[in-house]
């Protein structure tokens, strides 16, 4: 494959009009991956699909690299027609959605280098790194000027529909928690993290990297900080193996200095989730682990496919009974782990497949770092199954297609060139 991406240019296209579709397309990609049920998935499906067939994208799902992601769905789609009964139910419609829309995107960028990703993403992740350090002390100053809007079950305080929050416990001194264009701040680090990533090892801007971290900060969620460590931590051990004798020294001075403050951060955030005020939320990360790894075992071959009243059924039966939650906080709770619900959903042999795809994934540099990343911040989100996350699984599901020996050896030259 690295011999195919030697064939396209590796430079990124220029900044103009050419870019606003696929960016736009991107965006509604991320609105259907974790963005506020207040945006429709079926009207975000449709311009999704819209975008894609405009861009002629659509007309490459048939080429010969996507036969194994093909495969794969079909043995989804019969695994949910023997695990979970009726196919025509609107979960299994959503789901397979979500899916159709993971290959769209996928073919959107399938002949494009592969920084056209991170490219694409930088002017989009840089405003709402923006929005998330800001919405806070705009929530503080003015917070008359926020409105309620109700999101099935939960409040959210808006303002212009762009800086949004919503309280979970009302403490006193509690500074809100920004939410960005998603249900939760645990959804928004990911993507706030991974403007981190590209700042640091694809594009490599000090300004855009400040910008990341605050944003990441102002979410206030424990694992975007663990996650956003890792990387400064993996940059500043890289820095070391290649730099000169002085900036190792500085790298080795200001390392601590920038860590050290993280580090405490993420260490009183995961106090208060293990023994404080918001213990709740790693009750419910062990609930919903315990009990989708439960099903996954009553069901290891198939899965109980997606319907929600079959999975509250069987976590009924099966659920972890010791939790400390309240019964009134497990009834009808949907499972947040993605690789816990993903092997209940479709069972493990499929599940491993899908996380196979994760870990082999094409869109971006340093594998190992991205998928530390996204196992970190998957085990409390449900995500895997969503149209952005789905379109980097089957980026590493592609088959290589076959290059002429003349080509492959031309291709050969220009990269050592």
């Amino acid at each position: 494959m690295n011999e195919i991406r030697a064939l396209r240019s590796h430079a990124p296209r220029p900044a103009g009009p050419s870019n606003f579709l696929p960016r736009l397309t991107l965006f509604i990609g991320m609105l259907m991956s974790g963005g506020m049920l207040l945006f429709p998935r079926p009207v975000l499906l449709g311009l999704l699909a819209m975008l894609c067939l405009w861009q002629g994208a659509p007309t490459k799902v048939l080429r010969p690299e996507f036969s194994r992601i093909w495969l794969v769905i079909l043995a989804i789609l019969i695994g949910a027609m023997i695990g979970g009964g009726a196919i025509a139910s609107s979960e299994n419609i959503t789901r397979f959605a979500n899916i159709i829309g993971g290959v769209l995107l996928l073919s959107l960028y399938i002949d494009q280098p592969r920084d056209k990703l991170a490219y694409d993403l930088v002017p989009i992740l840089k405003w709402m790194a923006i929005q998330a350090i800001l919405t806070p002390p705009l929530a503080l100053l003015l917070p008359n000027f926020f409105v309620p809007i109700e999101v099935n079950d939960t409040t959210y305080q808006s303002l212009l529909l762009i800086f949004n929050y919503h309280v979970t416990l009302d403490l006193p001194g509690s500074i809100p928690r920004p939410d960005g264009f998603f249900w939760e701040p645990g959804v928004f680090q990911i993507y706030l993290n991974l403007l981190l990533y590209i700042s640091l090892f694809v594009f490599k801007r000090p300004r855009l990297v400040a910008l990341a971290i605050a944003g990441v900060v102002a979410t206030q969620s424990t694992t975007g900080v663990i996650v956003c460590a890792v990387q400064l931590g993996y940059f500043a051990l890289r820095k070391l193996q290649t730099a000169g004798l002085r900036e190792r020294i500085l790298v080795l001075v200001l390392a601590p200095v920038a860590l050290v403050p993280v580090f405490l951060f993420a260490y009183a955030n995961l106090n208060s989730k293990l023994t404080g005020d918001y213990r709740g939320s790693a009750w419910a990360r062990q609930y919903d682990l315990i009990t989708g790894i439960r099903i996954a075992n009553e069901y290891p071959l198939t899965g109980i496919g997606f319907d929600y009243e079959r999975y509250y059924i069987e976590a009924q039966r099966l659920g972890y009974n010791e939790t400390q939650l309240g019964i009134g906080n497990i009834t009808e709770r949907s499972n947040s782990n993605s690789f816990a619900s993903l092997f209940a959903y479709i069972g493990y042999p499929l599940g491993l497949v899908i996380v196979f795809g994760m870990l082999r994934q094409r869109f971006l540099r340093d594998k190992m770092l991205i998928a530390v990343m996204l196992t970190l911040s998957l085990i409390s989100e449900a995500l895997l199954l969503t149209p952005l996350f789905l379109a980097i699984v089957f980026s590493g599901l592609l088959v290589a297609p076959k290059v002429p020996a003349d080509a492959r050896r031309t291709a050969l030259n220009r990269a050592a060139a």
